[in-house]
């Protein structure tokens, strides 16, 4: 078995996409707690809040993804996923 060398560069990358990640979790968690507030606020039924909800984290979700696919080395070695 031959030990491979991680680079600086994919280390920060790592680092990078773990940080944007916590921020896109720290972001459902605030809306989630601010949720009975904005509901009072815009005079939302749950039903409506859970739909609004429901479509951004659904449109949440893809950015993370593309950095990721499209990286060189997903480019030569085919994605990651």
């Amino acid at each position: 078995m031959s030990a491979q060398k991680t680079s600086a560069k994919g280390l920060a990358l790592v680092a990078l996409l773990f940080g944007f990640m916590m921020i896109n979790l720290a972001d459902k968690v605030i809306v989630g707690l601010a949720g009975v507030p904005i509901m009072t606020d815009l005079q939302l039924t749950p039903k409506q809040f859970g739909l609004v909800g429901s479509s951004f984290f659904f449109s949440s979700r893809f950015p993370p993804l593309s950095p990721a696919s499209l990286s060189t080395a997903s480019i030569r070695n085919g994605p990651c996923l």
